[in-house]
């Protein structure tokens, strides 16, 4: 739920599927890599092939990594959240909540049961919306 203060800032209280959060990945953040063709002392059909060389390794080679780490973690994730779910609903483990303020996390915790998670979160929604620190809801 997204909440305003009274002092107008913004807030946000959610209840995370998972116990852990995605990674979010640039695949540009290898950086370019700019080849001059025509210092090449040997030739244009040199300098082209170096000059693709090192734009496959440096473009396409990032993308690759970034494709096989994302698959990777989304087959984990198929195979994890049925058992993170079952574990849940069983009351063994708990639903963590999260109070953000302005993309910050300020406050988490984790509560058994989905009843009692909603009505945590509707606790601090309550406070942030009387000016209080949800930490104290």
């Amino acid at each position: 739920m997204e909440l305003t203060s009274p002092d107008g800032s913004q807030w946000r209280v959610t209840r995370r599927w998972l116990p852990w959060r995605l990674r979010r990945r640039d695949p540009e953040v290898a950086g370019d890599v700019a080849l001059d063709a025509t210092s090449a002392a040997d030739g244009i059909l040199l300098a082209a092939g170096l000059f693709l060389l090192v734009l496959v390794v440096t473009v396409a080679l990032p993308w690759v990594l970034v494709g096989a780490v994302v698959a990777i973690e989304l087959m984990l994730l198929l195979v994890l959240l049925p058992l993170a779910m079952l574990l849940r609903v069983l009351k063994v483990s708990g639903w963590p909540i999260e109070v953000r303020h302005e993309g910050r996390v300020v406050h988490a915790e984790s509560v058994h049961g989905w009843d009692a998670s909603a009505s945590r979160m509707r606790a601090f929604g309550d406070a942030i919306e009387r000016g209080e620190s949800p930490g104290r809801a």
